[in-house]
């Protein structure tokens, strides 16, 4: 029994694993249709002067609300390139490996 409960938790490491290599994949595309090649990004970032209107829009109507605001640290909008510029990408989320 032991041995199909390891092979179970083992499937679900590399699933988990997986879907986070998609998800850093999926960033990468983000940029890559925004204009910018891999060797020009450095990092990927999230900025408030890069939201869309309707994202600030939408953020304002949560804090009226009371409601939490939209977690930036689950967010990217913006790549740093290599020269050290900030360009803004579409609002993408971050991929965690948790």
């Amino acid at each position: 029994m032991t041995d199909v409960i390891d092979t179970i938790n083992r499937l679900r490491e590399k699933g988990a694993e997986r879907d986070y290599l998609l998800d850093v994949l999926e960033l990468w595309e983000v940029a890559r249709v925004a204009g910018y090649e891999p060797e020009d990004v450095k990092a990927f970032s999230f900025r408030p002067e890069f939201m869309m209107h309707d994202e600030k829009r939408k953020n304002n109507q949560l804090s009226r609300f009371r409601q939490p605001m939209m977690d930036q640290s689950k967010f990217h909008n913006c790549v740093r390139l290599v020269s050290g510029e900030l360009k803004p990408i579409p609002l993408t989320k971050r991929p965690s490996n948790e």
